[in-house]
């Protein structure tokens, strides 16, 4: 007969769990300082953002505020917590607002291009499509006779005590 040899893969040493807890940590702190450097970048770039957006389309930041000021009007608590929210979190607004206007900018230019091709639900309305009228018969129902069910068989299966607790 072979021998046969059996490995454990679980460590039962105390440093298995150690390394993991380690491992967890070491993530979750790179996570942390990448997010650093990104809100850091962020808070430089922010007025050049909120620039360039007010400079494009003045519409997209007059809406944020319109919309932060109803806040405000219906529920005051949220719409301090906006406004806080808002002050604090500058940076995120500002690539928030700009991130909404390359992509307005986006639909706006994929609808134009879809209006001078002429195609979809973009095509202007000078374009006509020919048609022809088509005359339609009436439909007739077809009535399709009820057939008749067969009767139940129960059949009781040998020896199954399964089946006695229900009877």
């Amino acid at each position: 007969m072979a021998r046969r040899t059996y490995y454990n893969s679980k460590s039962n040493g105390p440093f298995g769990s150690i390394m993991s807890l380690l491992m967890v940590f070491v993530f979750f702190a790179a996570l942390f300082y990448v997010a650093s450097f990104v809100f850091k970048l962020l808070w430089w770039i922010a007025p050049v953002l909120m620039l360039i957006t007010l400079v494009m389309d003045h519409k997209i930041v007059t809406g944020y505020i319109e919309w932060v000021w109803n806040k405000l009007k219906v529920n005051p608590i949220m719409g301090v917590a906006f406004v806080l929210l808002t002050f604090f979190g500058f940076p995120v607004v500002a690539g928030y607002l700009f991130g909404k206007l390359m992509l307005r900018r986006k639909i706006t230019k994929m609808t134009e291009s879809m209006q001078q091709r002429g195609k979809g639900p973009f095509a202007s309305e000078e374009d006509y499509v020919d048609y022809e009228e088509v005359e339609s018969e009436p439909v007739t129902r077809i009535e399709i006779p009820k057939a008749d069910l067969p009767p139940k068989v129960k059949q009781k299966p040998e020896n199954n005590k399964y089946d006695d607790f229900f009877e």
